[in-house]
Formats: C-alpha cells, structure tokens, sequence
C-alpha cells in the first residue's frame, strides 16, 4: 500500500518570505506527505499526463518542507523531485547527462544529495524536457511524476514516521531565444534575483536596481512604497491582479537592515492622478516586468513605464495605450517631512529628510527636476500639489497627453548642483534612448570580465539551462560587485573638467538650508555605502583581481572616512553605522596592497594602526572593548559579541602585521622600514591571541568573562550576546573555519582537497565534543545532538556540481 499522498491545497500557512495560503509559480498548490522509510516513491501529478513535448518543452517545479520534523536532520521533508515519463516506461531521470538548473542530475538521491534546497522555505528549479524527444523513435507525450524520498535515506535510523510539505509543478514551452552567452553582458542579468526576501529569510537582500558601476544613486520599483527596507518583495505582493507597483523611486540603499535614505517617488498614472498609495497602486501586465542593470520597463494594464539612470539622474518615460490619454507621475516621498515646490519653467525641485545623525548622518537629499512632453502637447501641461493622503508639502502630479518624460537629479550639496548634474548627465538633447545605451554600455565593459568556456552542442539538449544559469549568475554577482561602494562626490566643473566634490558627512550638524546644504563641501571623492565585514572577503579581492584601477580609486575613496572623521567606518551608509564586528577595512587595505592595487597605502595603515591600538571615542568607531582588550588578549564578554570582536580582531591584526611587512620592505628610509617592522612583529604576535579562548574541554571557541574565565554552563545552541550570528560553530566547527580563523602553527587546518567542500579539523573537533556532551549527560536532547552530528557529516561529504573553469578577460 502506498505511503504517499498527494492533495490540492492552498500552500503554507505561514512562509517567511512568501504570500501564505499561495504558491509561488502559477499552477496548482499540492500537499504531500510520504513514509521517508519507505525509499522512492512515485505518484502521477495530476492535469500532468500525456504532455506533448518538443525540443522547447521546460519542466519547472517549486517545494515547501513543512511540518515538525522539516528542519531535524536527516531533513527527509526535503527529499522532493519531479521527472518525467514515455508511454514506453523510459524517464528522463534514466538519461544519465541530464542536469537541471542548478546543473546536478535528476535521480532522487542526486537530488537530496545537492543539498540545494531548505526547509520552511520555497525552493524552486527547472528541467528541460528535450532529451525525451531524442532517439530514432519520436515520442511527443510525458507524464509527471512526482518523486518522494531515496533509497540511501530509507536507511537512516532516525527518520520520522512521516513527513510533509507542499508543491507545484508547471508544464510550458521556453521561447526560443539565444544562449545566454550569446546576448550582450547586461542582458544576462535580471536584477530581480535576490529579491524573494524579507526580515524573517533573505535569498539575497537585494532591490531591482538600475544605476551605472559604482554611481551616487539607483533607482527602483517598489511593491510596497511606504517600506524604506523591503520596498520590493514580489513573493508577498503578488495578488491576483498581477505584481504591484506603487512606485518607481531613487534609493541610496545599501542593505535592507541599514535601510534606505533620500527615497523620492515617481508613480505613473492616467486619467485622476492620486497620491495615496492604495488608490495609486497598479498591476504589472504577468510576463511583462524587464529588469535589467540599466533600465526597468513594465506594462501597466494600459500603461508602459520604463526608466533608466545615469551616476546622479534618472530618467522615466510612461506611455498610455491611446495617443489623446492623460498620463503621468504622481511625485511622492515616504513621508511628508521634505518639500515639492515649482518652478516657472514647467519643471519642480525640492528635497527628502536627512537621516538620523546616529545612524549614518546622511545628509538632506536635494532634487531638480524637467517634463519633457511629447511633440504638440501643452508645454505648461498639468500639475501641481496633492492633498489626497494629507501629504501636501511633497506629493504632486505632472501630466501630459500620450506619453511624458521627467528627468530628475539628486544631490547632498544643492538644489543648483542638482539642475547642473541633471545638464551634465541628461540634457534635454539627449534622448531616452541614448541615455538608456550609455548606461548599457557602462554596464557591459564591467559585466563581461570573467566568461566560461562554450557549451559543447552534443551537451545542449541536457545542459542548456545549468549553462544559462551558471552564465547569468556570473553576471548577476559581477552586477552586484559593481553596484556597490557608491561615490558620494559630485561635479562641480564641466564633463571635459570635471572638479569632484562632496558634502562632508563626518563634520558636526548644523541645520540644513531649503535650497542649500548646511555641510562644508570637500574637494576630492568620497566612497560610501560598504559594510566591510560582509565584503572583505568577497567583494574586495574580487575587484582588485578583476578592475585594479577602479578598485584603487574606491579605496581612496574610503579613505576619505579616516581623513575627515579620523576612523575608518565598519559600515558607512554614508557615515558611520554601528553595525557587525570588526574593523574589516584593516583587511582589504592590506590584502589589496598584496595585490599590487595603487592607493595611499601609509595612510590606510595608519587608519589600522588607530583601529587596533586606540579606543573609538563611541561605539561608531573603532574596536569595542580594545581599552583593555589590547592588553588582556581578548574582548570580554561584559562587550556584547565579544567574542566576535575577538576572532574579528585577530584576524584584522594579522592582516595588518603582513601589511606592515610590505611596507617595510618597501619603506624609503631605513626609518621608516624599522616602524613597519616594529609593527609588523607586534600585530602578528597579537593576532594569536585568539587561541585564549579555545575551550579544550567543549571543543569550541568561547566568550570569557573580564576576569578570563569561561561561563560554567554552555550549550552550543545558544547563539547569544557573546558571539554575531554562528562564530562559536563558524570558528571551529564549520566551514567559514576555513576563512575566519587566524592560520598559525599551533592550529594549522588540514589542507583542502581541490573541488571539494569538506571542512577543517574543527569539525571533527566539534564532533568529539557533542559527543562527550551527550556521555556527559548535556541538555541537549539525543535527538538534536544527532542531527548536528549529521549536520556536520554532511558538511564533511558535500561535493560542488559540475566543475567551472573561469576565463578573466
């Protein structure tokens, strides 16, 4: 008797990043459940059998682990696949080359094996089902099936009696279009990847947003326009109307948990412009959104809105579907603390709220902006104010018959910086089109540095979508390393002369003008908008291998932190931010001048040296807890995440002793040379003080008390005010091991085999110690001790899918 069933149902009550009660590809929301000891299991999809099929016919499938036992290792609510069946009883998963999306094979234990997928989340994937029309003999129908558990699972000792979840498979035929290797590099990118995210679960943190390498400001659609950090969540603003827009709007985010500042508004409408944001919410036409690094376009049920962007404007273009329709922009703010106001030439400026000071400083936002109407409608067409959502000072409307253009700047310095941005960027001569280009273009010169070798043609029927995929996600990561840090400098001079400035974000506050900043204006380039414990060790060496000019210019930039506020910033978004641990500029300064990257090297090593050996005069700046944590070896856990800020800091102070060792080798004075060497002696000695607090007894690194004591109870599971997010396990026991913990001779990790995963001594280490803490009779329940056990063995056997070789151009 079969254990599987299978039932229409709504989706899970609760997703953390999705609609509840809905699925997330159109289709039918099933349940399941299943016996994981049973091994395999089929079932039939229902409305799936007899599928004709052909060369362009795409398979796509989406799953929910759900249930009490969906996140207890072995993670059996996980073992969900689909394939596909001929009348003659031949499935696709029988044809051995066959990969999915992701590029592993079929089968069900290669798929469970992957470990691409998580529980309580949505996981979705596709697969051609092209092989199936091969062979001598055409066979143009498949059936679904649906596959539940594996044979290597089934003989787990600790499976639950059932378990279950929902899921969604979708039959279509992909339209013919060229490889993504073929298409020009901006055109593999769809900037919405990352976006199925929110303060429960991200998939990236990301926002659609279009802007050119490193500019001062993005812009963006925006779902939901009154949320300055989730302004774009698709997965729980899908109705069934369509996706909403309630906006198009400049950003200046960096992550969603520093959260957006200086946010202007732009919402198409036709006929009654309304600025409440309900009544001027739209749907997006299903197959209609374009995202793309340099421009977002979207049908509108009547409308096509499309914008573009330059380093410090943006342009946005809206159409109606008949040439005599009244079309426009509703011009808003998130809140109605900043000003709209008009001005005689057809055109509006104004300005968005500063930030708080204790959280970035960001400085007022001053905008200008220009209607470019189309040929024979009224220069001085429609506008003015909006009181409909009590939100007069900001919200306003232009208009135009047919179509409208609105051009609009921004600007930290002035109303007048704004407007001479908007001529230097995109001057009314230059069309939508050409700025929309040039943007493309600057985007392709960065997009294209790193190719794969071409998809041999006989690989095609089972490889195309891994290959796509591995192409466009190449893409989309040298998008996002491109996207960020952000210059906060503007142009003072001309194109041919330009002469950068910035308004000084590190100086004491003084209250803003209508028209005008209140901060000194700095010649020179300022570069904001990094949180360097998340980017030194990815961001970072990736640009100085990839882009060595421009990344010596983004760390001049930075510098500009330490030269006008006297400390280099853990966050700046654009000032300083008290956000993760670790003052991780130390890092890429020094890693960077390993690299051979040209930039004022002898002042960013100063800036270390003040990190590691001077007190921050707030918790903004510098290393929390180094008053007496340079002399005890370790930051005590009276300093919340101390001993985060411990492994941070050693690792920060073995960079700077190799730092030190460069620049005495290269030192122009003997002088000079024997300070370096000084320093480089003493920060790698210091570096090794993170070994204090190895706990011989757990296996694991612990925060100590001030007077260099352990807590007496531990329990690994709590991940509390002593350690950021997992550095007890991510030290010792799992793979960030590898790259977070201070390499010296007393712990030196096993070298890693090549195109493997498996992890560092550490995760036998911890292994041992969960062990003894069950004979010890630790609280931790048998079960759960077990299931980390697995967790680390299936650390220890995971291998990546089918190895890349990378090509920098």
């Amino acid at each position: 008797m079969s254990t599987v069933h299978l039932m229409p149902a709504d989706g899970p009550v609760d997703p953390p990043s999705s609609r509840p009660r809905a699925g997330v590809i159109p289709g039918q929301v099933f349940a399941f459940s299943f016996d994981p000891s049973a091994g395999e299991q089929r079932i039939d999809v229902p409305g799936l059998a007899d599928i004709p099929v052909t060369s362009d016919t795409v398979l796509h499938w989406a799953f929910y682990a759900d249930g009490a036992d969906a996140t207890l290792a072995p993670h059996a609510a996980l073992a969900v696949t689909v394939d596909a069946r001929r009348a003659d009883g031949a499935r696709l998963s029988d044809i051995a080359a066959v990969r999915d999306r992701y590029d592993f094979p079929l089968t069900a234990d290669a798929q469970f094996g992957a470990r691409w997928s998580l529980p309580e989340q949505w996981n979705a994937d596709t697969v051609s089902l092209a092989p199936l029309c091969s062979g001598s003999v055409p066979h143009t129908s498949v059936t679904v099936e649906l596959v539940l558990g594996t044979g290597s699972l089934a003989t787990d000792a600790d499976l639950p009696s059932s378990v279950s979840g929902f899921v969604q498979c979708v039959v279509e035929e992909m339209p013919e279009q060229p490889a993504a290797a073929d298409l020009p590099p901006v055109e593999r990118v769809d900037t919405r990847r990352g976006t199925h995210s929110g303060p429960r679960f991200s998939r990236g943190n990301t926002i659609p947003a279009v802007a050119v390498p490193h500019g001062f400001t993005f812009v963006t659609p925006a779902t939901d326009a009154s949320d300055t950090r989730w302004p774009y969540r698709p997965s729980i603003h899908d109705d069934p109307p369509g996706r909403r827009l309630e906006a198009l709007q400049f950003s200046h985010q960096p992550s969603p948990w520093i959260g957006d500042r200086s946010v202007l508004q732009l919402m198409p409408f036709d006929g009654r412009p309304m600025s409440d944001r309900g009544e001027r919410r739209r749907w997006i036409t299903p197959g209609s959104e374009r995202a793309r690094p340099h421009e977002y376009a979207v049908d509108l049920g009547g409308l096509r809105a499309e914008m573009t962007a330059t380093s410090h404007a943006a342009a946005f273009r809206v159409r109606g579907a008949e040439a005599d329709a009244i079309v426009g922009f509703v011009i808003d703010q998130p809140t109605d603390e900043g000003r709209l106001t008009w001005t005689d030439d057809g055109g509006f400026e104004g300005w968005t709220p500063e930030g708080t000071e204790d959280w970035g400083n960001a400085p007022r936002c001053y905008f200008a902006g220009v209607v470019l109407r189309s040929e024979g409608d009224d220069a001085s067409g429609p506008r003015g104010a909006l009181d409909d959502a009590e939100r007069v000072h900001v919200a306003g409307y232009v208009g135009g018959r047919g179509s409208l253009e609105v051009r609009v700047a921004v600007s930290f310095v002035s109303i007048e910086q704004a407007r001479r941005s908007l001529d230097l960027e995109a001057p009314a001569e230059v069309t939508y089109d050409e700025v929309r280009a040039a943007s493309a273009a600057s985007w392709n010169r960065v997009l294209g540095r790193v190719t794969i070798p071409p998809l041999p043609e006989a690989e095609a029927p089972y490889r195309r979508l891994a290959h796509d995929e591995h192409v466009s996600r190449i893409a989309a990561a040298l998008h996002r390393m491109h996207l960020y840090p952000n210059t906060a400098a503007e142009n003072a001079g001309t194109a041919d002369a330009p002469i950068p400035r910035f308004a000084d974000v590190f100086a004491a506050r003084e209250p803003f003008g209508e028209r005008a900043t209140s901060a000194p204006i700095v010649d020179g380039e300022l570069v904001v908008n990094n949180g360097y414990w998340d980017t030194y060790r990815t961001e970072w060496p990736a640009l100085a291998l990839l882009d060595p000019a421009v990344t010596g210019r983004l760390l001049d930039g930075q510098l500009e932190q330490y030269r006008r506020g006297g400390w280099m910033a853990r966050w700046s978004a654009p000032g300083y931010v008290d956000s993760m641990v670790g003052t991780s500029s130390d890092q890429i300064f020094a890693d960077a001048a390993r690299w051979g990257v040209e930039f004022d090297r002898a002042e960013a090593f100063e800036s270390g040296w003040r990190n590691a050996c001077e007190p921050g005069p707030d918790a903004l700046r510098g290393r929390k807890g180094i008053a007496r944590g340079r002399f005890t070896g370790f930051i005590s856990s009276d300093v919340p995440e101390g001993m985060s800020w411990t492994i941070e800091n050693a690792v920060s102070d073995a960079a700077l002793g190799r730092f030190a060792a460069q620049l005495a080798a290269d030192a122009e004075s003997a002088q000079d040379a024997a300070r370096y060497r000084s320093f480089a002696r003493y920060f790698a000695n210091r570096a090794l003080s993170y070994r204090t607090l190895f706990d011989a007894d757990s296996g694991f690194l612990r925060g100590k008390d001030s007077a260099g004591g352990f807590a007496p109870a531990f329990d690994p599971r709590d991940l509390g005010r002593r350690q950021c997010r997992d550095e007890r396990l991510g030290h010792v026991g799992r793979r960030r091991a590898r790259r977070s913990r201070t390499r010296d001779a007393a712990w030196r990790p096993r070298r890693l085999r090549p195109a493997s995963r498996r992890p560092l001594r550490g995760a036998r280490d911890s292994r041992r110690a969960l062990r003894r803490s069950i004979r010890r009779g630790h609280p931790r329940a048998a079960r759960g001790a077990g299931a980390a056990l697995r967790h680390v063995r299936d650390l220890e056997s995971a291998r990546p899918p089918h190895p890349l070789h990378v090509r920098v151009q």
